[in-house]
């Protein structure tokens, strides 16, 4: 789950105390990164505007977030930013579109959060928070405790995707899914008329709607599962989701020495974070689930899981492209 966020503009004019503010700036950039999706108006240019009187550190900051993949964005809103906050009403014409809304002090007081509150829930469901308490919004740390909770025996397996999956698959656009006996339990599985875990993620990745065309890579080790077998049989349970949201799926088998040494442990990435998997996708195997799993989220800050890890992966690998 990530939650997608509206930004006061009045929040990039800096005028008192511009430490402080700046401060603001970068708590903020840590929930996005991790939490978050940026909700914007199809007006791209409108973010340019805002960000012209900003220091140099912030106004960095922020381009950097606007043009790379590790900071989730949607243009969803038929609004301009500047138009939408004229109002509390008219902010709230587009709660179907929002959860949070970021607002500079004043226009908070103005909008219904009092003197001492940090943030208040409105009856149509978006959070107003202040932007310099961004960090202490009730539904962020809510988020994050829920990644910080493992999944137990009997939860829903739709639940745990609905409240953990859904929303970070549907805005991001490179996702890795690095799991050393995915193939096996996909293969033996599917030979056997049952589902795995595989096939029911990939098939709930293909439904999600709102978001970008996604870049898949599957990473998985060759040990007790022919490489021929791997292909065909992922080339049969993909067969149909090739109108779905799924632009390309790309397979990558491995010698089992290689996963040893590389990449131990399971994990799916989408973008810049990454979900640790001690189950691996056989998380989504049953309904509902049988055992429990440890399950985190984690900030790939520097690339490392992606330029170690699957490149390392990448090049001991024979690669099929199936969709």
């Amino acid at each position: 789950m990530v939650l997608r966020f509206v930004v006061d503009p009045n929040v990039f004019n800096f005028v008192n105390n511009e430490e402080i503010q700046s401060a603001s700036h970068l708590r903020l950039m840590s929930l996005w990164e991790k939490l978050g999706v940026l909700s914007l108006s199809s007006c791209h240019h409108e973010m340019d505007d805002y960000l012209r009187g900003l220091p140099q550190q912030i106004k960095k900051a922020w381009q950097v977030a606007l043009t790379t993949e590790r900071y989730r964005k949607c243009d969803s809103l038929n609004t301009k930013l500047v138009d939408m906050m004229t109002s509390c009403e008219l902010l709230m014409s587009n709660s179907s579109l929002i959860d949070v809304a970021f607002l500079e002090e004043t226009r908070a007081a103005r909008f219904g959060v009092n003197d001492g509150e940090l943030c208040t829930v409105v009856e149509d469901g978006v959070e107003l928070t202040r932007f310099d308490c961004c960090d202490q919004s009730r539904k962020f740390q809510e988020l994050a405790q829920l990644w910080e909770r493992p999944v137990t025996i009997s939860e829903s397996r739709e639940q745990v995707w609905e409240t953990r999956f859904r929303a970070i698959a549907t805005y991001s656009r490179r996702i890795s899914i690095v799991d050393r006996y995915s193939l096996l339990h996909l293969h033996s599985r599917h030979q056997s008329g049952e589902v795995s875990g595989l096939e029911i993620f990939l098939r709930k990745l293909s439904r999600c709607a709102g978001g970008p065309k996604k870049t898949v890579n599957v990473y998985g080790s060759s040990k007790d599962v022919k490489e021929s077998d791997a292909e065909n049989t992922l080339r049969r349970v993909t067969s149909g989701m090739n109108s779905g949201s799924i632009a390309s799926l790309h397979l990558h088998v491995c010698r089992d020495r290689i996963f040893s040494k590389v990449a131990h442990d399971r994990y799916i990435r989408f973008d810049g974070v990454a979900t640790a998997m001690g189950a691996g996708v056989s998380l989504f195997q049953n309904e509902p689930i049988r055992e429990n799993y440890l399950l985190g989220l984690m900030v790939d800050r520097s690339d490392l899981l992606k330029n170690n890890i699957e490149e390392e992966l990448r090049r001991s690998s024979t690669r099929y492209k199936i969709i």
